[in-house]
């Protein structure tokens, strides 16, 4: 976990700012979920043609971490990228996705590091809504694991096109949608 870990830190410290800046663009967040699509409709026909083989390795976790290092923009599934990866690399959809949720812990406590010292550096805000935000952690876990558990058993048994064709028409229905209605 620690190798696959550390493409996304490096990578996301240097273009924080990029990231920022490209989560207020609709259309660019847009292209990054057709990208998304793009990289599971691939990885499915890559995983098709040869067998799963093996483990979790350096090379692999590696790969699976640059994966993730991609994910750090804000159209692109993490998870779709790093089991897209996973199965690139040769591991079967249930080492995919057990190893993608697990490299994510590093990564999403990283990032709960950061913004709860922004919550600490802002004392107003953390008296006005600290309750609140302790239930919606508590509710957002919760709802969390159910999620993981059901997605991972749908990662073992299924095929990822349906999420592959979700994120392109999601994507192609928002970019029409922009140029229609001019928003």
């Amino acid at each position: 976990m620690v190798v696959a870990t550390i493409p996304a830190v490096v990578i996301g410290l240097l273009i924080k700012d990029f990231v920022e800046a490209a989560m207020g663009n609709t259309t660019e967040v847009l292209i990054e979920l057709f990208f998304t699509g793009v990289l599971l409709f691939v990885a499915e026909a890559l995983a098709r043609r040869r067998p799963a083989s093996g483990p979790v390795t350096w090379r692999r976790a590696v790969f699976m971490g640059f994966a993730q290092a991609l994910a750090i923009l804000p159209g692109i599934s993490r998870s779709g990228a790093t089991i897209a990866g996973g199965l690139a690399s040769g591991l079967s959809r249930e080492e995919a996705g057990r190893f993608s949720f697990l490299m994510s812990i590093p990564v999403m406590l990283g990032a709960g590091a950061m913004s709860f010292g922004d919550l600490i550096r802002d004392k107003g805000l953390l008296a006005r809504e600290g309750q609140g935000l302790a239930i919606a952690f508590v509710v957002a876990a919760l709802v969390g694991f159910l999620c993981i558990k059901w997605f991972m058993n749908f990662v073992r048994n299924h095929s990822m096109v349906g999420f592959a064709a979700y994120c392109c028409v999601v994507s192609i229905v928002g970019l029409v949608a922009q140029l229609v209605f001019k928003i």
